[in-house]
């Protein structure tokens, strides 16, 4: 069908699905049902309060998340062509949160942090910030050694704040974003262990270069950290192959920005080689 070349998530749904929907076509509502077969982790669509709106306001995942969406997106016309607007707002919207999560990382506690940003955003950040901290103790002009088993310290310091951070009163959604941050950061203490006890001091050593770094474009303003151009994050293992996450529309993109480097709108997937469950994760 010439809709599946269009928005080609119809092809993760069964003939007999798609035919549904293209028969209530004018109820933006009989999509609801199959959101899940065509964006992963999307519950539903939230739209205007009115009765028959055609508005779309937010995405919300399964665990209650929710995710808001630019104005001006409606879903009016060929479904196909209002769901594929739907796809790219999810990537406008995601991308601006990132760039917000970066910005916020510098200002407030980590433990207050994680609980002020959805769950993509925490679990590409953390590992965001994570590789940028790492490099910048391997760079040290004098003693990278003595430097990295500082950043060690505070890998088990921010760890254990989690913990206990994870045993206090929280919701149902934050105490799932904690825990799968917690297992990504137990693995990221880790790797800086493993470079610690190997006495690396050089970002170009292969030890640090195998590893599958969360890699992101950011400069210091002042005391804020922000991305640089339109360049969130991307994925690295070594200095010649770069490859971006998948986004929350499930595809893999790599298109490149003004300053070369892929761009990537949202994360679905832990950065570092840990487990790749994280809350409302998308790929």
């Amino acid at each position: 069908m010439c809709c599946r070349s269009t928005f080609p998530r119809f092809y993760f749904l069964s003939n007999d699905e798609l035919l549904e929907i293209l028969a209530q076509s004018r109820d933006p509502q009989a999509v609801q049902p199959h959101l899940r077969k065509c964006f992963d982790a999307l519950n539903r669509l939230e739209f205007g309060k009115e009765a028959g709106s055609v508005d779309i306001h937010a995405m919300l995942s399964p665990e209650g998340e929710r995710v808001q969406l630019p104005k001006n997106l409606n879903a009016r016309g060929n479904v196909e062509h209002w769901l594929r607007s739907v796809q790219d707002a999810m990537v406008l919207s995601l991308r601006g949160l990132m760039k917000e999560g970066v910005a916020d990382y510098a200002r407030k506690d980590r433990s207050l942090w994680v609980r002020s940003h959805a769950g993509q955003v925490v679990a590409t950040v953390a590992q965001m910030m994570w590789t940028l901290q790492t490099e910048q103790a391997l760079r040290h002009p004098t003693d990278p050694a003595g430097e990295l088993a500082t950043w060690y310290e505070r890998n088990v310091a921010q760890l254990a704040q989690l913990t206990d951070l994870v045993r206090s009163e929280l919701s149902k959604l934050e105490r799932r974003v904690i825990v799968a941050l917690v297992t990504t950061d137990v693995h990221a203490r880790d790797i800086v262990e493993e470079l610690k006890d190997s006495g690396t001091t050089n970002v170009g050593s292969f030890r640090w270069q195998q590893q599958l770094r969360c890699v992101t474009q950011i400069h210091l303003l002042g005391e804020r950290l922000m991305p640089r151009g339109d360049c969130p994050s991307r994925l690295s293992n070594c200095s010649a192959l770069s490859l971006t996450h998948a986004d929350t529309t499930g595809t893999i993109q790599r298109p490149t920005c003004s300053c070369g480097s892929p761009t990537v709108s949202s994360i679905t997937a832990t950065s570092t080689r840990g487990p790749r469950r994280a809350s409302s994760s998308r790929r």
